[in-house]
Parts: structure tokens; C-alpha cells; sequence
């Protein structure tokens, strides 16, 4: 998933879970962020990956009892940083 948004920014298609409509879904909260990055294994280290958003504050939904940021649309939001955890 990491390559795919690199390369080609968040994909509506690829959604998976829309619990509070369907929107690209991102949080300010890197907790809430972390429990949604899968892991990876490198050389036997494991690690996550989470990635830092622009977003269109004009289009943009707050779920404000969960910290869910939804961006309707693929122009409303896009990666501009990536955020690496070691997990050993």
C-alpha cells in the first residue's frame, strides 16, 4: 500500500471501510493513525508506516468524536510525508 499511494496518491476504488460514508479517511491523532498501518519486515526488523496529508480544508467532513478527517474526493487529499516506526 505504501508503494501504490506513493506513486499514485489515495485511490476512492481502494477503500475498503466506510463507516461514516464513503470518503478517503485520515486523522490528526498518529495513535489513531498507527492502528490502521500494517507492518512490514525488513532484514528482521518490523516496522509501520503512516503517511502525512494535505487536505482540502474547504470539502473536508470532521468526525470529531473519533478524530476521522474524510475527504470526498481524491483532489481533497494528498501524501506529502511519510512517518517511520521500528517496532523491535
Amino acid at each position: 500500500a505504501v508503494n501504490s499511494i506513493a506513486d499514485n496518491g489515495y485511490l476512492l476504488s481502494e477503500g475498503r471501510r466506510f463507516a461514516h460514508g464513503r470518503a478517503i479517511y485520515s486523522t490528526p491523532e498518529i495513535t489513531i493513525a498507527e492502528r490502521y498501518a500494517t507492518e512490514c519486515n525488513h532484514n528482521g526488523s518490523r516496522y509501520k508506516f503512516v503517511f502525512q496529508n494535505r487536505v482540502n480544508p474547504v470539502n473536508l467532513k470532521k468526525i470529531n468524536n473519533v478524530s476521522y478527517w474524510l475527504a470526498p474526493s481524491e483532489s481533497d487529499i494528498r501524501p506529502y510525508g511519510l512517518c517511520v516506526k521500528v517496532i523491535n
